[in-house]
């Protein structure tokens, strides 16, 4: 998987959106808390929705209104993240 598997989303700003469907919900819950540690050391986040056994991601720089290369450049730290966990 990489990046390029987002949908690009324009609602009052462009964002990029993934969906991730895990095993149960102790692997995606256990994937998240990785996600948020290397997000606090990065200083970048995304916004997680959080079902049973789905994360929908949402990335965007809030800063800047849009999208920036740090968006991209999280989208596949989170791909490489999550790709052992996905079904």
């Amino acid at each position: 998987m990489n990046a390029f598997c987002y949908s690009l989303k324009n609602r009052k700003k462009y964002e990029l959106e993934k969906q991730f469907v895990f095993k149960n919900q102790t692997e995606l819950a256990e994937g998240v808390l990785v996600l948020a540690r290397h997000s606090d050391e990065i200083g970048h986040h995304a916004d997680l929705e959080v079902h049973y056994n789905r994360l929908d991601v949402s990335i965007t720089t809030h800063d800047a209104g849009g999208l920036t290369e740090r968006d991209y450049a999280l989208a596949k730290v989170i791909d490489g993240l999550f790709d052992r966990s996905i079904i």
